[in-house]
């Protein structure tokens, strides 16, 4: 679905945090971050690249986000707004203006806005899984943070 974008696009870095945000649902419903999905989908290479080659697959069977019903996608992107910060707003043109709370209301409640966030968090959520499967999302290489230390001479 994103293959010429995906080839385009120049390599992302995550913050290591950034792991733990989910991604899709397991079989049994519960929320898998990117880290579970890693861990069970994604190429050799790609588990090495994210230091994740050891891990064992999820004990439950990652679904892919793309085979969700609408109830397990509403269910993902309460998920992806519990973690948002809740002073944070989305303004719709010609709508309102939404935080974190009242999206979740318009998600449940299936509103045009609703609709189109949980749609917005499906395309985010399989266009992530593509990118980090073809090696175009990793982890920030923190050693380039590090500051030297102050040496007084």
């Amino acid at each position: 679905m994103f293959d010429a974008l995906i080839e385009k696009m120049d390599v992302v870095e995550l913050d290591p945090s950034e792991l733990e945000d989910p991604l899709t649902l397991d079989l049994n419903g519960d929320v898998v971050a990117l880290s579970g999905w890693i861990d069970q989908e994604a190429p050799a290479d790609v588990k090495a690249a994210f230091g994740r080659a050891e891990r064992p697959a999820p004990p439950v069977h990652v679904r892919p986000v793309e085979e969700l019903d609408d109830q397990a996608l509403r269910s993902l992107t309460r998920a992806v707004l519990a973690q948002s910060d809740p002073q944070e707003h989305l303004v719709v043109v010609g709508v309102g203006d939404f935080d974190r709370d009242s999206l979740i209301k318009e998600v449940e409640s299936g509103s045009e806005v609703g609709v189109r966030f949980v749609r917005a968090v499906k395309r985010h959520s399989a266009f992530v899984a593509e990118a980090v499967r073809k090696g175009k999302i990793r982890l920030a290489d923190k050693t380039s943070e590090v500051e030297p230390p102050a040496l007084e001479f």
